[in-house]
């Protein structure tokens, strides 16, 4: 989790709220196709989750994780690593 880019937050409209502590675990669940967001371009990880919300989190969770989604989040900690001479 140390490695995770939590710039994937900006794209949310509360993404700045999340805790600074939170914010790569769920940069990295943002990554890998675990959450989404809302339709309306927020996280509204401050307003609890439905039944279905949860229910859609534990599939995706069970079903494994969607590995076309990694690319994105493996570019830039390939990059990041690059900058700082590590492989």
């Amino acid at each position: 989790m140390n490695n995770a880019n939590t710039d994937v937050l900006g794209r949310f409209s509360d993404g700045n709220t999340v805790s600074a502590d939170a914010a790569p675990y769920i940069a990295y669940a943002v990554s890998i196709g675990i959450l989404n967001g809302n339709q309306n371009g927020t996280l509204g990880l401050s307003t609890g989750a439905t039944r279905g919300q949860a229910g859609v989190l534990l599939y995706r969770t069970l079903i494994g994780l969607d590995k076309s989604k990694m690319h994105d989040y493996e570019v830039t900690v390939q990059n990041a690593l690059s900058a700082e001479g590590g492989n």
